[in-house]
Order: structure tokens, then sequence, then C-alpha cells
């Protein structure tokens, strides 16, 4: 006779059997990582290359001269293909072997110059990170010249590190994981035939809010995907389709924006409504820190700064006040915009002092110093951990210090995505969400405050 099993033992026997897939799952997963099937498989695919330089073309009697040409072209391309392969995967071995002898290894080159002999055309140029395709002046950080009317003054970029994924790799993205991406992989021009990652966007998005494209990786979608003007000024939608990086590409098969950076072992959109750069921008308010006496504050010979900082809601680190820029919106407006929604509290309660300002003369003081005295201190992509291979963020971080006093007797209160706001010295120990420390370093060095103690 079957004993019935009960409700709780079934849930058991399901758990089980979940977790025991789960399982099965990692270590396929962790198979494929170990240098053993690296090295594997560039064996196979080594002989198919030694194959393929063998194996005769097909032609006959009635073959033409052009025919026999596209042949060869044909297979040279495959040859091609192979060869860049299998490079990638010689640096991911050599790199692997490196970090086990705890030494650098210089990665062999399957093709190189001398392989070619003198006077021959030289047919394939394996691209790289520092080719002139991937530079952008655009995204140089900028300083010192009022705000007004974004007329502001470029300068070196020397100081500001290079834009990588750090963040932007982190493994867990809500209920999905990335896949994992070496960094010597990241780049698109490193081809990497079993790149499969993931797809993934927040069911929010996928509801079509004011803010979101439409889901262009559903095929009911592929004629309005068509007719979207990437790498322009949506009219339309009065969305800004531009990179600060410069013309992104699109991919050869979903025909939707590549993540200029490189891969981040996720598809889709994630959290972010726009495919493509997702524009942002982040006011960072200062001031001079005071003693008692109303005196600077100095540290190693350098006076120290404080900036307006605020604790995010969604993920609890400390950042800047910011956010994204509403279509059609100036970037102007959206610096005061999210400033004010999320660090000032306008509102006149009965048990404020008789002599405290009124929303309206709050309101005054703020615009005062945001229309006045900002300076650029960057322009360009963020390493945020919402960036997918479709979809990422962009942002104009501008820097409005108050040495006037003009928020002296503004409340700070945090609101919308803030939990709350306050004043935060400047330092290099603080640690901040995405690029924003980057950008407070930059802003340390504009005023030539404290920074380090080292």
């Amino acid at each position: 006779m079957k004993i019935a099993e009960s409700p709780i033992t079934q849930q058991l026997i399901k758990w089980e059997d979940l977790n025991a897939d789960e399982y099965i799952r990692e270590l396929d997963r962790g198979e494929k990582e170990k240098l053993e099937y690296h090295v594997r498989h560039t064996e196979l695919n080594t002989e198919k290359i030694l194959a393929s330089l063998t194996d005769p073309i097909h032609e006959d009697d009635s073959t033409t001269i052009p025919e026999r040409v596209q042949q060869l072209e044909s297979k040279l391309d495959t040859i091609l293909k192979q060869q860049d392969y299998l490079n990638t995967m010689l640096h991911f071995i050599a790199d692997s072997v490196a970090k086990t002898r705890n030494k650098p290894l210089p990665p062999p080159d399957l093709f190189t110059s001398s392989d070619v002999p003198s006077g021959s055309t030289t047919i394939a140029v394996r691209p790289d990170s520092t080719s002139k395709r991937y530079i952008n002046k655009r995204s140089t950080p900028c300083i010192a010249r009022p705000f007004e009317e974004n007329k502001l003054k470029a300068i070196s970029s020397q100081n500001m590190p290079k834009m990588k994924h750090v963040k932007a790799l982190t493994v867990d993205y809500y209920t999905v994981r990335r896949m994992e991406v070496p960094s010597s992989l990241i780049p698109w021009e490193k081809v990497w035939y079993e790149y499969e990652p993931p797809s993934y966007t927040h069911p929010i998005v996928l509801e079509g809010p004011a803010w979101a494209d439409l889901d262009f990786l559903d095929p009911k979608f592929a004629e309005q995907k068509k007719s979207v003007p990437w790498n322009k000024l949506d009219t339309l939608k009065k969305v800004d389709r531009r990179s600060f990086m410069g013309p992104y590409s699109l991919g050869k098969e979903d025909l939707l924006p590549r993540n200029p950076v490189g891969r981040t072992g996720l598809r889709g959109r994630g959290l972010l409504g726009r495919w493509g750069p997702n524009h942002a921008a982040d006011p960072i308010v200062t001031r001079w820190k005071l003693d008692v006496n109303g005196e600077r504050v100095s540290k190693k010979g350098r006076p120290v700064l404080e900036f307006v900082a605020i604790t995010r809601k969604d993920t609890g680190d400390v950042a800047i006040p910011g956010g994204m820029v509403d279509p059609g919106e100036q970037v102007s407006v959206t610096l005061l915009r999210e400033f004010l929604e999320e660090a000032v509290n306008l509102n006149t309660g009965e048990n404020l002092a008789p002599s405290a300002l009124n929303r309206e003369q709050k309101l005054a003081k703020v615009k005062q110093l945001f229309f006045k005295q900002g300076n650029e201190i960057y322009k360009g992509y963020v390493d945020d951990p919402r960036n997918t291979d479709n979809a990422w963020m962009e942002t104009v971080a501008v820097n409005f210090h108050d040495d006037a006093g003009n928020l002296k007797d503004s409340q700070l209160q945090g609101g919308d995505d803030a939990k709350n706001a306050f004043w935060l010295e400047v330092s290099s120990g603080i640690k901040l969400y995405a690029s924003h420390q980057d950008f407070i370093k930059k802003t340390a060095e504009l005023h030539g405050a404290y920074w380090s103690s080292n």
C-alpha cells in the first residue's frame, strides 16, 4: 500500500530536486571555467584550422576564375575567424597560467608579422581597445567655466581613470546571475564564440512606462525597432540616443546597441528604460568645512571640502544626488530638479524660527547657486551595476561650490529616491555608489582640497 506523502514531505522533495538540478548546473559552469576545458577546445580548433589549410577547393572545368576567387576568399575568411578565436583563447590560457605562477607570461600569437613573407600584403589586423575607433575625446572631464548654456572648458583626462567594467560585472542582478566575463574578453573586438549571456529586463520596465522603450527583443516589435534613430536625437520620443562615448555599434543579430565599454555578462535592459545610453545628471554640491570659529579646517596643509551626499533607497549605498534626464529636458534643469527632490527640504513648518527662510526664498537661494557657479567635472560612461550589454548609464557631473553660503539656512532632507541627505567630508576613505568616488576626487583636485593622507 502506498503511503500518502504529507504536504511538508512533498515540499522537501521538490526542494531537494531543485537544489540537485542547480548543483548539476553549477558543476557544468565550473567545468567550463576550468583551464583544461579551454585547452581542450583550443586543441580541437587548431586541428580544424590545419584541416582547412589542407582541404582542397572543389572545382571542375566549368569553374570560372571569379568563382575560384570567391571560394578562396570564403576559405580565407573562415581561417581568419578561427585564428582570432584561437588567439583569444591563448591569451586566456596564458593569463590563467600566469596567475598560478604569480608572474606575467606573454601569450603567443598564432600569426605574427614574422609569419608574413616580405613583400606580401597584410590581409587582417587584430583590433584592440587602444585603436582610434575606441578612443573617446568627448568623455574627458571638464571644469572651470560657468555652467550657463553648457559652455564648458575641457581639461586633460590624465587624472580621470579610464572607464572599465567593475561594478557592471556584479554577478547577482536581482533574480538572475550574469555570465562570468574574464577581463581579457570584455572588449567586443575579442572574438568569443561561446559568449551566450542570459537576458533580463525587469518587469517594471516591461510594463511600458513613459520612461522606457519597447521590448525590442520581442519579435512583435521588429518593425518599430527598424525606425529607431540609434546614435541620433530621437525627435519623436524626445530622447537623446547619442552617446558621450561616440557612435556605438549594433549587434549583428539583434540589431540592438552594444555597450561601448564591452561585455557585461547580461543582455536586455535590466532596470534601465532605454536601449543604449540612459542619460543622467549628478549635481556635486560642495562647501568648505569650518570649525566652531568659522575658520576653514585643514589636513596635510590643504583645506577640507564637504559635499551633499544621500543614501539610496534601492541599494543603501552612499551617493551623489542625481537622476535620469526626462524626455526633452535640459541637463541644467535635471540637475536642479534632482537636487531639490533628493536633498533639500523646501517645506516651512510651524516649529521653524521666525527668521527662517520661506519656501520661495530657499528656492531662490538654490537657483542662485545652480545657475551661476557650475563647473562640469565629468561627462561620459558610468560603471554602474545596472548596466547590461544593451543598456548603460551615462552622466554629466557638475560641481556647484557654495562659497557664498547659499545653502546655509536650507535644511537637507532626503526625498524621492533618497533615504536621507547630509553633508559628508571629502576624503579617499569614503565608499560611494557607481563611479561617484572618481567624480568627488576630481572635484577635490579642482579646488586644491584635501583628498588622501598618503
